[in-house]
């Protein structure tokens, strides 16, 4: 009995949910794309992790393979998107300790800022149109002199 392609495998797999064509597609298969998961190390990522996800992915999407071109190909593509995403993930995960340090104002302190803001509102309310646009300008815009004389 002649021994089957892993296409024509992959494609009984598609195309009549055949798990043991799946199977053998698997055992045939992953010592290539597990060496090539080794080569692509991603940290905090095991191969075998990268692996298993090429075929969740080839399992769910069996028709976005082109079954006139070789499956392994295919199959490598995946894993090399996998691991590229995987490196992209792992290097947005954010270091605590590079994080500043966050300080939560107590109900007192909001309080006090809010009247604070108030007299101050107030105290250039008072002031005539032409002193009370700079002083504005200046303290609550937080504008330069010169950005202000533009």
């Amino acid at each position: 009995m002649p021994k089957h392609t892993i296409e024509s495998l992959f494609i009984r797999f598609r195309d009549h949910q055949d798990l043991g064509a799946l199977t053998e597609v698997h055992d045939r298969t992953a010592p290539q794309l597990l060496a090539l998961a080794r080569r692509l190390a991603v940290s905090g990522v095991p191969p075998e992790d990268l692996l298993q996800d090429t075929f969740l992915a080839a399992i769910e999407r069996p028709d976005a393979w082109d079954s006139s071109r070789p499956l392994v190909p295919w199959l490598l593509g995946i894993l090399a998107h996998r691991a590229h995403t995987a490196r992209i993930k792992a290097g947005r995960t954010p270091n605590p300790d590079r994080l500043p340090e966050r300080t939560v104002a107590t109900p007192d302190a909001l309080t006090q800022a809010s009247e604070f803001q108030a007299h101050v509102s107030g105290a250039i309310a008072g002031l005539p149109p032409l002193l009370r646009d700079a002083v504005h300008g200046s303290l609550v815009d937080g504008k330069r002199p010169s950005q202000m004389a533009v």
